[in-house]
């Protein structure tokens, strides 16, 4: 009777689950970023012609703005097929691969021995805890990526309880899948089966099937690309650590009398590699704080700038988790096994999201989903500590701030940031769609050639062959700057005016895109406003009108 009630209760809570993690899934939120859409317009083109926006066929590795994006493109391609080029489209991986996710959750809680109903408890709790939440109703490749490094972790759980061929197979199959996906994830599966190799002492053929599913991406590793991103974080941040060391040594010679040799003294205190090891060292701890966890988010696309990754009421968890990870060190030899493999590759894979130096929650999917474990053993030790009544009230209170981060997320995070989620993009494009045959079509505000070749869905072959690239800059980043008569921000409203004041019988035929601008806005063309109608976002303005508006007396050089 039981086994009934608990199968119940499963279906209707995945029925909930799925039904809120897919609710208007493509307009919460509303918008369109840059990345969204060259992953969405790159996958359209693979889905066309077989090759990407830079002709390459088939690529393991997406070249896209530079940084070498890797395969949840190749995922977005059957959502295309079913939902058309959509933001519903670009979504549906991650959305599908984050439910996914959650049964290998619930089977990971009880190999760490929590009951049936905690895990599933646990379990909930965790489908609708912020970061999560918020990434799975976005495009984030190391949200679809968490799956398989989870299902691989998982696998090895069962190893260490239970040797298993099935799992001996499909473990590092897993973990070597979740490295296309996202580049960290290469060293953090790699880390896994070491880990456990060390700890079970168990010489098997793991990491040889690990390292021949990852053989076709190994190869394309020496061609540079594979450290692109990371090497692109390092550039932005050398110029700091420089004026950093700079300084510092100026003030050491300046307080040792101006002594160049005693100056020296500070050299080694004072250098690049020592500020870059302290901020990594920072960056780690940040990771791991709480303040990071549950008070304060980092990145306002995907969780509320009040909310932590987890709800507040999960706090305490926290550190009931870490007694209760210790405690499990001592406990029979079967059992202190899995508690040290989680806190081992916790460790390591903290290490490796700090490597840029700065604390990101879509670099931190591992990272997060490792702590819930501990969280949720935190739970297991209160369930054992606590009354049933209490239990159930602190149970309440976990899913009434919940339920409260959720509404906030569809009344207000999600309707309040307009310009975060880029959330007229469409509006914007559907207007120019309709003067297509203008001369010009100048897009100041967005990223116009790839915001019209997705929303227009622009024959690939043709965007290949018309489009101007931008020269890369410092470090390495570049963008689609014109396709056909779409440009971005290569002309001003003012430059515009001035072509039309020197040939005023000539019509320009040119809509620019733009802020609301005081001296132009009363004579906008299409001006777009935030849901609630009060925030004008931005304005599209027509060369021809503007100039019969604001007649000769504009001021050109």
């Amino acid at each position: 009777m039981r086994k009934y009630i608990f199968a119940a209760v499963v279906l209707v809570l995945t029925l909930l689950v799925v039904s809120l993690r897919l609710y208007r899934l493509g307009d919460i939120p509303q918008g369109l970023t840059k990345d969204e859409a060259y992953y969405g317009y790159d996958a359209y083109s693979i889905m066309e012609t077989g090759k990407d926006i830079w002709g390459e066929r088939y690529p393991l590795r997406f070249k896209s703005t530079g940084e070498y994006k890797l395969n949840l493109t190749y995922l977005i391609v059957p959502a295309i097929k079913l939902f058309d080029l959509t933001e519903r489209a670009l979504r549906t991986p991650s959305a599908i691969f984050g439910l996914l996710t959650l049964p290998v959750l619930f089977f990971t809680l009880r190999a760490f021995s929590l009951s049936s109903w905690l895990s599933l408890v646990m379990t909930v709790i965790f489908a609708f805890s912020p970061w999560t939440f918020g990434m799975s109703r976005l495009f984030y490749e190391s949200n679809v990526g968490l799956f398989f490094l989870a299902l691989g972790f998982y696998g090895f759980i069962r190893l260490i309880l239970t040797p298993s061929r099935v799992w001996g197979v499909l473990a590092p199959l897993s973990l070597g899948l979740s490295a296309y996906l996202y580049g960290p994830y290469l060293y953090l599966g790699g880390a896994v089966i070491i880990i456990y190799t060390l700890l079970t002492r168990r010489l098997n053929k793991s990491f040889i099937l690990y390292l021949l599913v990852l053989a076709p991406f190994l190869f394309q590793l020496s061609g540079g690309s594979g450290l692109k991103r990371l090497s692109q974080e390092w550039a932005l941040k050398m110029p700091g650590y420089a004026m950093e060391t700079d300084d510092a040594r100026m003030n050491c010679y300046l307080s040792f009398a101006k002594s160049s040799s005693l100056a020296k003294l500070c050299y080694p205190f004072w250098n690049k590699p020592v500020n870059q090891l302290y901020d990594i060292g920072s960056t780690a701890l940040a990771t791991l704080s709480p303040e990071f966890l549950f008070f304060k988010g980092n990145n306002p696309y995907i969780v509320p700038s009040h909310a932590g990754a987890y709800s507040l009421s999960l706090t305490p968890l926290y550190f009931l988790g870490i007694i209760a990870l210790s405690r499990l060190f001592f406990a029979h030899k079967k059992l202190s096994l899995p508690p040290l493999f989680l806190l081992l590759n916790l460790l390591f894979a903290v290490i490796v999201v700090s490597l840029p130096g700065r604390v990101e929650l879509y670099r931190s999917p591992v990272v997060l989903y490792f702590i819930f474990v501990i969280l949720s053993l935190g739970a297991n030790w209160l369930t054992e500590h606590l009354s049933t009544k209490i239990m159930i009230l602190y149970l309440c209170l976990i899913f009434f701030d919940q339920t409260r981060y959720l509404l906030t997320y569809f009344t207000h995070f999600t309707r309040t940031n307009p310009l975060v989620f880029s959330a007229d993009a469409r509006e914007i494009y559907d207007y120019l769609s309709a003067h297509r045959d203008y001369t010009y079509l100048v897009d100041r505000k967005f990223h116009g050639p790839i915001y019209a070749a997705f929303y227009w869905k622009l024959d690939p072959t043709y965007f290949r062959e018309r489009v101007d690239w931008t020269s890369p800059d410092p470090w390495g980043w570049i963008n689609a700057k014109s396709i056909g008569n779409v440009y971005s921000t290569e002309m001003t409203i003012k430059q515009l005016l001035c072509q039309k004041q020197a040939s005023p019988d000539r019509a320009i035929k040119a809509l620019v895109v733009s802020d609301p601008e005081p001296i132009y806005r009363d004579f906008a063309v299409l001006s777009t406003h935030d849901a609630s109608g009060s925030l004008r976002l931005h304005d599209i303005y027509d060369i021809d009108n503007l100039y019969a508006n604001l007649g000769s007396s504009y001021d050109c050089p």
